[in-house]
């Protein structure tokens, strides 16, 4: 089966899911969950730093540091692990449809992994966005916090990941195989 071959909108689902994937990670390795400016502080978090001006630490030794629980960031952790993975396993998925004849099966268990990575992810970034501005916000009354550009963009890498996995879905509806 040749690239031409193939339906519009399993060109556009893929071509979406390998830029999602792309941001995705970024998103995911960054540490700009989170952020704020105290008095001449720069205070930016994420799953694996927390940094104060240029100095960072790990976020794990941070949260121990101050006596705090480190649950919920492994839960997220692993949350958006899991969400990523499974990003790539649509990414594989829909490559395999590709090489090989596409069928309304394949087509179905594509947008069911695609829903899978939302779903852990949403579910993940929530927790790792929700709970770091608790913990700082415990450390910093008052302060000006706010999700930043790395909890935003694993967002947006959901909802592409929704309409990639939407796209899929109908590709197979209209899939006469």
């Amino acid at each position: 089966m040749a690239f031409r071959d193939t339906t519009t909108l399993w060109k556009i689902a893929f071509g979406i899911q390998i830029i999602g994937f792309i941001l995705g990670l970024i998103a995911f390795s960054t540490n700009y969950l989170i952020s704020m400016t105290e008095l001449r502080n720069e205070i930016h978090a994420g799953l694996w730093k927390s940094c104060v001006n240029d100095e960072c630490w790990s976020t794990k030794d941070f949260l121990a540091s101050i006596n705090k629980s480190i649950v919920w960031l492994d839960a997220s952790i692993w949350m958006m692990s899991i969400s990523v993975c499974a990003m790539f396993v649509t990414i594989i998925m829909t490559s395999l449809a590709f090489a090989r004849q596409r069928t309304k099966l394949m087509g179905f268990c594509t947008a069911g992994v695609a829903g899978l990575a939302v779903l852990f992810g949403v579910i993940g970034v929530a927790v790792a966005g929700g709970e770091s501005k608790r913990v700082f916000n415990s450390l910093h009354e008052n302060a000006a916090l706010k999700l930043d550009w790395s909890f935003t963009l694993f967002m947006i890498v959901q909802l592409v990941f929704f309409v990639a996995g939407g796209l899929h879905a109908l590709d197979s509806r209209s899939n006469t195989q």
